[in-house]
């Protein structure tokens, strides 16, 4: 074989191999990627060459390029640029010294100089020093102290020290203890510090622990490995080679803990592959593979009965003996559908048989309780629904745009109880921060408000410049003034106050710097079905811009702001028609939802809904992925079909 030739095989080889495996789901620390990816991870991941997503930083803390949010791509096997997020480091704030050079904040290993007054050395004793941007802030906190032949004990709180002598000589030791619950900055419950020349080498402080230390995971681990976790920090597990995790991979610190509870590790051995199918025989618990100790049920088709234990074990990587279905020669016959009090049969029939079914309704002002379908078999009838008055009970609150709820949720709330939501960062918060369950219904949610910055494009548009050119990565939040000065030999005359823009909700009105040739204003914006602009007004000078906001459950496609420019408007965006969920399309295509939390009102374009077969249907396209999964588009929804499985 030539050199060229196993160049090509190599080198299709490694493509392919690429293709193949993609880009794990990334571990992201002091940031985070959309909550569904982890919840979905197995559908998501791997993610295929190019794909993108979208990296946010946790106040504080930037990309290396200094951005609070940014786009990774999926390359061969790894994410570019890395999903890292770093402590932003800000300007020094000294007393009794200097920083040479300062800028308002520092990116990744950035340097920083600074020089401490007569009678002030450094924190490493010396009269300059040059402190470097890393990751979890300046390599040493840049701090002037004053040469002092001793030191004072500060005062502890949440802890104690172990001497009651408070006055100490340079090179004397300083022993202390946090209380329960609380713990040194290196994450112990107890730590020292000396006494130097510049005074103590470290504070002593006692702060909360927010979540237990995790304990070593036996044939496994887990990282990042640090040794105090704080709200809202996420650890991933992994297994050595031969185990699997049982459990979650990923769990976060809340204010109450871990959640979920740390995995452990398992055999791959002990694994069972999917339980088998028999003939004639349903099976009722999941099909995906199982792990020692889980169980898997079954039950006949119709007019066959079951022989051996409905119930089987995955004992050591293998299944107890299955039963079998044996073919009864008659039909059996059932007696009539029970009876549900405030409740009625649909369509009832004079005579039943195993394997027909009945659909039960309820009166006005009853809602029912439990399956509103059952079947009979081998001659007798489940216990049927329920009819239950309606209650007052709201179930899980709706999502907050750009903020999320304190605690985790719940399934349901009692009438009046109350759920409280925060905004993410840099966003502040419209109206009350509790909502309350009133008679079945959520109270209106509050509004996150966007934070803006500045758009270079839009400044060139409008002949403008920053006042204050530290600004440009600045995040300014929601009725913020932003200041301008036009660029050189443009008019001014007309802003005799200063040139300034204010934040509103992501979006920045920036003024206009004038030209001697006096351009043609807007009239109204262009009328979006289903929106409105904010603060509309009757006339726009050019340059200026427009905000439209979508009616509620609307999708919003295209830009928010559209520009005025010399007498015309930008192309305005559209707003897509949510879509709503129909029950008598559900029904004719015997399919029921799969997922509670999908019984809501409306789905916004481009949604997922999840489907699964009603009993005894099977689904159509068996080999096709996701196939009983459909997304709402454009308003509409294409229903997945099942039909009466074969007997």
């Amino acid at each position: 074989m030539s050199v060229y030739k196993f160049c090509i095989l190599l080198l299709c080889h490694w493509f392919c191999f690429a293709q193949e495996n993609g880009c794990d789901l990334p571990v992201v620390e002091n940031g985070k990627i959309a909550q569904y990816y982890y919840v979905f991870k197995k559908f998501y991941f791997p993610m295929k060459e190019g794909k993108k997503l979208s990296l946010s930083c946790a106040a504080g803390y930037s990309t290396q390029s200094g951005k609070q949010e940014e786009q990774i791509t999926c390359k061969g096997v790894a994410w570019e640029p890395a999903s890292l997020c770093f402590k932003k480091c800000i300007k020094p704030s000294l007393n009794h010294g200097n920083v040479h050079n300062p800028k308002d904040s520092y990116k990744f290993l950035e340097r920083a100089h600074y020089s401490c007054l007569e009678g002030y050395v450094t924190v490493s004793g010396n009269q300059t020093e040059e402190v470097q941007c890393l990751a979890n802030g300046w390599s040493s906190q840049p701090e002037c102290h004053q040469i002092s032949d001793g030191c004072e004990a500060p005062r502890l709180y949440n802890g104690h020290y172990t001497t009651t002598k408070r006055a100490f000589h340079v090179k004397e030791i300083l022993q202390y203890q946090c209380d329960e619950g609380y713990g040194t900055p290196s994450g112990r419950t107890a730590d020292e510090t000396e006494c130097l020349l510049r005074g103590w080498s470290s504070v002593p402080q006692c702060t909360k622990q927010s979540c237990k230390e995790l304990q070593p995971v036996q044939n496994g681990g887990f990282y990042p490995v640090k040794a105090m976790y704080v709200d809202r920090d996420v650890v991933q597990f992994f297994c050595t080679e031969g185990y699997i995790l049982r459990d979650s991979e990923l769990i976060q610190c809340y204010s109450f803990g871990w959640y979920p509870e740390p995995p452990s590790c398992e055999e791959k051995s002990n694994k069972c592959p999917p339980p088998p199918r028999p003939a004639h025989i349903i099976l009722l618990t999941d099909p995906a593979v199982h792990r020692n100790g889980d169980s898997a049920r079954y039950e006949c088709d119709y007019n066959y009965m079951l022989i051996g234990s409905e119930e089987i074990y995955c004992e050591n990587g293998r299944w107890t003996a299955p039963p079998s279905c044996v073919e009864l020669k008659e039909k059996l016959k059932c007696a009539p559908p029970p009876y549900v009090e405030n409740g009625e049969v649909m369509l009832q029939a004079e005579v039943y048989y195993s394997g027909d079914r009945v659909n039960f309704q309820c009166a006005e002002g009853y809602e029912i309780q439990g399956s509103s379908e059952i079947i009979c078999k081998m001659g007798k009838w489940p216990e049927p629904p329920k009819c239950k008055a309606k209650s007052d009970f709201c179930q899980i609150p709706p999502p907050l745009t750009n903020g999320e709820l304190i605690d985790l949720p719940s399934l349901s709330y009692k009438n009046s109880e109350s759920v409280e939501y925060r905004c993410k960062s840099y966003h502040l918060m419209e109206g009350p921060k509790t909502v309350n369950c009133t008679h079945g219904k959520w109270t209106e949610l509050p509004t996150c408000l966007e934070p803006c910055t500045v758009s270079v494009d839009l400044m060139r548009q409008r002949n403008l410049e920053l006042k204050w050119s530290f600004e440009m990565d600045t995040y300014f939040l929601h009725g913020d003034m932003i200041e301008f000065v036009c660029k050189d030999d443009l008019d001014m005359s007309e802003h005799p106050e200063g040139l300034k823009g204010m934040c509103q909700r992501g979006n920045i009105r920036y003024p206009t710097c004038s030209r001697k040739d006096k351009l043609n204003a807007c009239g109204p914006p262009p009328l979006v079905k289903n929106g409105r602009v904010l603060a509309p007004q009757e006339n726009y000078e050019s340059g200026s811009s427009a905000v439209y906001m979508c009616s509620e459950h609307h999708f919003l496609n295209g830009s928010n702001t559209v520009q005025c420019s010399d007498g015309d408007w930008d192309h305005p965006p559209t707003c897509i028609e949510p879509c709503v969920l129909s029950k008598e399309e559900m029904e004719r295509n015997q399919i029921r939802l799969r997922w509670s939390f999908d019984n809501k009102d409306y789905f916004y374009h481009g949604e997922y809904i999840e489907f699964l077969c009603i009993d005894g249907h099977e689904n159509t396209s068996p080999t096709i992925m996701f196939s009983l999964r459909a997304q709402c588009s454009d308003g509409q929804i294409k229903y997945p079909k099942c039909v009466l499985r074969a007997r």
